[in-house]
């Protein structure tokens, strides 16, 4: 029972989606040869760089089957056969065993193993290399356990009749066509071979001479099977391709710490391997699986075989060498160990079973809680609480991430100058060679590492170094280089571009350091062409051919056009963020989607963080078109997923950044400025962010900075608490981290006080009878939201009976982060209500992303106050009797009606001029930003003297290109023909 709940759990985490894009290359490969002729090509036909490279594709076959299974269902063929081949690794594993003893042992070994090999199960053909490995040992197991090896070799083994060896050899020829680390299996079988040999001069041996001599006939002969494939012997020398040239190229790339599949190119000796994070997980498992091998075989000393020492210690050799290779030797060292562990406990202790009691419960119970410990690790695997949230999930078919990476490629090479680009990453040269791109190099770095002094590898090195300003160890530990030295450093790309006629390069922006994004950007002679969520397109511009040149001027790119001149449509979120309940986070964790929306956000947002570190200096407008177009990426991310607590903060980040730019732009003009739209833009996208990622930090303290610069001191405090709690007031070496909590426990001690003078006051004005409802606006006022709903709490029926009041705690909700609660209240309010409650409620559908509705709420504010003033006036005309005529006070009609007319040209203008304010902002957020050089252009003709001028007129000039004057018309000088002296003095009287 215990190796079949092995062997389904095998074929559960077996079943996983692909996310290498190593994958793609074998699966367009075997495209390839199926309309090529099925034979694999002499020389390189996908890259730019190798075509006069021989290709040694010992992995062919399996690429031909591998591109069929992939064309069902879009991947989903290949991970279902990938979990078949792993389950059947698995039952063989279970099968290698001595019948009648027990196997326990062997299923605990055969689980850990299955953690330490999960991260090659990815329909490649390293998962071959695992069932190869297995298969071998088996039928080496299956032989030398037969009743009678020496008779009747040529059969297969039936009931009662021995296993032929000979089998080996069809299986190795297979092996070498399908997998280029089928030397694996050679070396198992010479290893094991000589290990029998040192048993046999230490009178240890477990073959016969006759044995002996058929076991190495086999071996040879399947020696020389392995060279029949369409490269021939080449198939021997693959371990010195792999250890000599492949293994040491990754260095180059991949850093052990990065815990990814390439990383085990690195010794199992290295200590950053360690230090991966969830790459952690296949590593200790792994050496857990050796570890138990290795203590199997000290108990079982005496009766040990030489064989499987030496092939067990030739394995963990190789894993040392390439902690890629611990999975395979995992997989030997499991066989090896449940036989050695066996063999010990049969003949330590008796093998007859009791009736006892206490033994059935010892060994059923042990048995039952080993099944539910195996149904825990299903869970846990299905989950991802044991992968991580970010790791190789269990499922079928392309991945969301590794598919949205294929779709942002595609974006990025679709409209192309031509189809050689020049990539930073092998990764990014797998996606692009799936694209019907020819990258510089891809993942197959032993065809690039060969021919040449110095090979494509060091020349794509020198490139990539060269285009980011970068230099290598050595180089930075030496003394600092000439500048003619460090010139020719900086330009060593160009004979290498010029060499291979490369006129574009794809610096990555997802998944590493944009260093070499920001250094083309502030090249002159790169010319940005395309800016996506993975990667970004720079041209050559200087010493360009005609027709690049003419492609440049068709295709140029531009952040200010693009979010100031470029009209698209808005995106509608369909729900709000949730969180996950404890039920689901146990049972179930669906895969994320990965928006590509989100992550152009997620650049977007770069430029806006290293401008204000001073790492980038570009114009104001263009710094400000960023953050309207890194909104409208996160708003169209959020359109796509809801519970995307990155484009949440996203929005926060760019809200603040508008915040901060625009009370600038204002200030510079003398005009002081409240910017309540970003205010309650940014407060939502943080409390949003922070209900879907409640343990960040960095949100907390961005939000604690926006609630401190606006005065809501208790909401402060309240964030304080938290963070507290999330890190401890311990002091620290770190003299940032020292002077951050100094600054923390300043800015308690300052609310803390503020906050304990206010609850005084308040004390004894309730004390002196007044209403605890009429009291809150001005709790409110000085700062203290929290407080305010707390004495709005203590009168509700105040509350019920004032509109006003209503809408106070409405906002107060609102700014203490009941967003959803308080959206759904303001629905109840009725159209026809006079009160200014559609200014708070447009709030609410802003957090939501309702532009619509917001913009209608405001216009309908508008109106209603346009209308009210109007009204104030018209009461007071002299053909109306007003109460003061009709109380006999007619003196007092002229002055009140001058008093309402003033009221309706300050207050209500200026109410108005917010409003048309609000709507244009959101028009441009919303993908329409003409309209709102309309709405602007209409505010500025009906209030001219407007604070908002200065604003207007930075946004028409993004917009129109408009340029209007900075003073209003109150401060301009009048002009008149004779305020300047003529030219001319004798021409003066003529004049």
């Amino acid at each position: 029972m215990l190796s079949w709940a092995v062997v389904l759990l095998a074929l559960l985490i077996g079943c996983r989606q692909i996310v290498e894009t190593t994958t793609l290359v074998h699966v367009k490969t075997g495209r390839y040869l199926a309309s090529h002729g099925f034979l694999p090509p002499t020389n390189d036909v996908f890259s730019a760089t190798a075509g006069e490279h021989r290709w040694v594709n010992l992995s062919w076959l399996w690429d031909l089957i591998s591109s069929g299974l992939f064309a069902i269902g879009e991947g989903i063929g290949l991970s279902l056969a990938t979990a078949l081949l792993v389950a059947a690794t698995w039952s063989l594993l279970g099968k290698t065993s001595r019948p009648g003893v027990s196997s326990w042992f062997g299923s605990i070994l055969g689980v850990l193993t299955l953690l330490a090999c999960h991260p090659q199960f990815s329909g490649q053909p390293e998962t071959v290399t695992l069932f190869g490995v297995a298969a071998t040992f088996w039928w080496l197991h299956v032989w030398r356990s037969s009743s009678d090896t020496t008779a009747s070799m040529n059969v297969l083994a039936m009931p009662g009749r021995p296993m032929s060896l000979w089998w080996m050899v069809p299986g190795f020829v297979l092996w070498s066509n399908l997998d280029h680390r089928m030397f694996l299996g050679l070396t198992l079988l010479l290893l094991w071979g000589l290990g029998e040999i040192i048993g046999h001069v230490s009178g240890r041996t477990s073959l016969t001479a006759t044995q002996r001599a058929h076991f190495w006939k086999v071996v040879g002969t399947c020696v020389v099977a392995s060279t029949l494939n369409p490269s021939g012997g080449q198939a021997l020398f693959s371990p010195v391709a792999l250890y000599g040239t492949e293994y040491p190229a990754w260095h180059l790339y991949v850093p052990a710490i990065s815990g990814s599949e390439e990383a085990g190119a690195f010794s199992l000796l290295t200590s950053d391997l360690w230090r991966s994070g969830s790459g952690r997980l296949p590593l200790v498992a792994g050496v857990v699986v050796l570890a138990s091998a290795l203590v199997s075989i000290v108990l079982n000393a005496r009766r040990v075989n030489f064989g499987d020492v030496l092939t067990f210690a030739g394995f963990v050799a190789l894993a040392a060498v390439a902690s890629h290779e611990l999975a395979a030797a995992s997989v030997l060292a499991c066989a090896i160990g449940t036989l050695n562990a066996q063999q010990w406990y049969q003949s330590s202790f008796r093998q007859s079973y009791s009736i006892e009691p206490k033994e059935l419960l010892f060994t059923r119970g042990g048995r039952a809680i080993t099944v539910l410990a195996f149904f825990a690790l299903a869970v846990v695997s299905v989950n991802q609480s044991l992968f991580g949230a970010e790791g190789k999930r269990v499922g079928v078919g392309l991945s969301n991430r590794l598919r949205a990476m294929i779709a942002a490629y595609r974006d990025a090479t679709t409209d192309s100058f031509d189809n050689r680009p020049f990539n930073f990453m092998p990764s990014q040269g797998d996606v692009l060679l799936w694209l019907d791109q020819k990258p510089f190099v891809d993942s197959r770095l032993a065809l690039f590492a060969r021919r040449g002094e110095p090979d494509l590898l060091t020349l794509h090195d020198q490139a990539r170094q060269s285009l980011t300003q970068l230099t290598d160890q050595k180089a930075a530990s030496d003394q600092l280089p000439s500048n003619a030295d460090s010139d020719e450093r900086l330009n060593a790309w160009r004979p290498i571009f010029d060499r291979f006629q490369l006129t574009h390069v794809l610096p990555r922006l997802f998944g590493g350091n944009p260093t070499a994004y920001f250094r083309l950007l502030a090249k002159p002679e790169w010319k940005l062409a395309h800016l996506g969520s993975h990667c970004a397109v720079f041209y050559r511009q200087k010493d360009a051919s005609p027709e690049l040149t003419q492609f440049l001027d068709k295709h140029e790119f531009s952040l200010r056009k693009l979010a100031f001149q470029t009209t698209e449509p808005a995106s509608l979120r369909t729900d709000w963020p949730r969180i996950r309940s404890s039920l689901q986070k146990t049972f179930g964790a669906p895969e994320p989607l990965v928006s590509n929306k989100a992550l152009e956000a997620e650049t977007l947002l770069l430029h806006l963080r290293a401008i204000l570190n001073g790492q980038l200096v570009i114009d104001e407008a263009s710094a400000i078109g960023i953050a309207h177009l890194a909104i409208r990426k996160a708003n169209a991310g959020l359109a796509e997923s809801a519970d995307n607590a990155t484009a949440y903060q996203i929005l926060g980040e760019a809200y603040s950044f508008l915040l901060n730019m625009e009370i600038a732009i204002e200030q510079a003009n003398g005009v002081p400025f409240e910017n309540r739209l970003r205010f309650y833009q940014a407060l939502a996208a943080y409390h949003q962010a922070i209900l879907l990622n409640p343990k960040s930090l960095f949100l907390r303290d961005r939000l604690v900075d926006l609630l401190q610069r606006h005065n809501r001191l208790d909401l402060v405090l309240r964030e304080l608490d938290v963070i507290d709690k999330l890190t401890p007031l311990t002091d620290s070496e770190n003299p940032e981290e020292s002077e951050a909590l100094q600054r923390r426990l300043a800015l308690r001690e300052h609310c803390e006080s503020r906050h304990a003078a206010l609850q005084e006051r308040v004390t004894a004005i309730l004390e002196q009878g007044q209403n605890a409802a009429e009291l809150a606006s001005q709790v409110y006022e000085a700062g203290f939201v929290l407080e305010a709903m707390r004495l709005l709490n203590l009168d509700q029926d105040a509350v019920r009976e004032s509109p006003d009041l209503q809408i106070l705690q409405s906002l107060l909700r609102l700014e203490s982060g009941e967003i959803e609660e308080v959206h759904g209240q303001f629905e109840y309010f009725s159209e026809n209500n006079q009160a200014s409650w559609r200014i708070p409620a447009a709030w609410t559908r802003l957090a939501h992303g309702e532009y619509e509705r917001a913009i209608e709420l405001w216009m309908i504010q508008s109106a209603i106050t346009q209308q009210s003033s109007v009204t104030g006036v018209l009461a007071t005309l002299p053909i109306i009797q007003s109460r003061f005529h009709l109380l006999g006070h007619p003196n007092v009609w002229p002055t009140h009606h001058t008093l309402l007319l003033q009221n309706a040209q300050t207050v209500s203008e200026s109410e108005m001029s917010s409003l048309n304010w609000y709507i244009a902002m959101c028009q441009i957020e919303s993908g329409s930003p003409l309209l709102a050089g309309k709405t602007l252009t209409g505010l500025l003709e009906a209030n001219p003297e407007t604070p908002f001028r200065p604003l207007i007129r930075f946004y028409l000039f993004a917009i129109n290109d408009e340029l209007i004057d900075r003073e209003p018309p109150s401060d301009w000088i009048p002009i008149d023909g004779e305020m300047f002296t003529p030219d001319d003095p004798a021409n003066a009287e003529t004049k």
